[in-house]
């Protein structure tokens, strides 16, 4: 199976080789989740949050990524997280 992952303009597109293709649940346990926040401080972006949200959906050295925008509101983005590690149960640790 060939992956091919591509990070937009800034990186240089390549492709990687698997040894077989997993099923979305093999693939479900193999998830890294990228966060970043909404703009604030009057601004009209956050580089956080762009990159996280062209992220998402690929499949990065046989991780699925998952890019969640996390809101700039007191308290709202610790829930919002919490909500992300519930339902997308990202590999936490290492690899291995």
């Amino acid at each position: 199976m060939i992956t091919t992952v591509s990070c937009g303009s800034a990186f240089t597109d390549f492709e990687i080789g698997g040894a077989e293709s997993e099923t979305f649940e093999q693939m479900k346990k193999r998830t890294v989740l990228i966060t970043g926040f909404e703009p604030f401080g009057g601004e009209s972006s956050n580089p956080s949050a762009e990159i996280a949200r062209s992220l998402d959906g690929r499949v990065i050295v046989g991780r699925r990524v998952v890019g969640g925008v996390l809101p700039c509101v007191f308290g709202t983005s610790l829930l919002e997280l919490k909500r992300l590690l519930r339902t997308e149960r990202p590999e936490l640790g290492p690899p291995g």
